[in-house]
């Protein structure tokens, strides 16, 4: 079973590991509720972003959505929606300088690429959704099918292109990015190796 996960950005923002857990998140899901009826900030460049960001804009009283290139890497659709929420301000072409404040972050700090001005945004949290987190498959030397992207295609048995080699977690690089997803990727991947193994007919459910 293949579940050597993905590698970080290479590239973090000033101010980024300091405020960890303490204003900087990477799981919409996870803490958006803590930001209730507050600012806050959200890196994106692509529809993984922007649904974290309808997930937040529940919770949160203004959403800075700030995108490093000049569009959003969406469908159509999808940013027709976004942009018709109130309390979302979308801001192209800006670059995060560096996330500020003292125990906990009280802002972030931006780069207008386009005017060349930098400005500072008061929020209470930066939620950060670039791109980045590659799949760690090179050793694999492209022995097994996957997409543009590096992610390894599975079948619904999580088995790939090889018969009998099987993938698990961020190396399929699923939109939902959490433990408890990952975690169960390995376990159909584990009941399907134990499917193939053992030659049986259908995978055997475990309670």
């Amino acid at each position: 079973i293949i579940a050597s996960g993905a590698m970080e950005r290479a590239n973090k923002f000033k101010g980024e590991e300091e405020f960890l857990g303490r204003g900087v998140s990477y799981c919409g899901v996870c803490d958006a509720a803590f930001f209730q009826d507050q600012p806050v900030a959200v890196v994106g460049e692509d529809d993984y972003g922007v649904e974290e960001a309808e997930f937040i804009a529940r919770f949160a009283s203004k959403i800075y959505f700030v995108v490093p290139g000049r569009k959003i890497k969406a469908p159509p659709e999808v940013l027709e929606e976004f942009s018709k929420l109130p309390n979302v301000e979308i801001l192209l072409r800006h670059r995060v300088m560096e996330i500020t404040g003292d125990k906990v972050v009280k802002g972030v700090k931006l780069k207008d690429v386009g005017k060349q001005e930098e400005k500072l945004l008061e929020v209470s949290g930066v939620f950060i959704f670039l791109g980045g987190t590659k799949p760690s498959v090179d050793f694999l030397m492209g022995q097994v099918e996957m997409t543009d992207g590096d992610c390894i295609v599975v079948n619904e048995e999580m088995m790939t292109s090889v018969p009998g080699v099987f993938a698990a977690g961020d190396v399929l690089c699923s939109n939902i990015k959490q433990a408890v997803i990952a975690a169960a990727d390995g376990c159909k991947a584990a009941l399907a190796v134990d499917k193939f193994i053992n030659k049986k007919a259908r995978i055997t459910s475990q309670w």
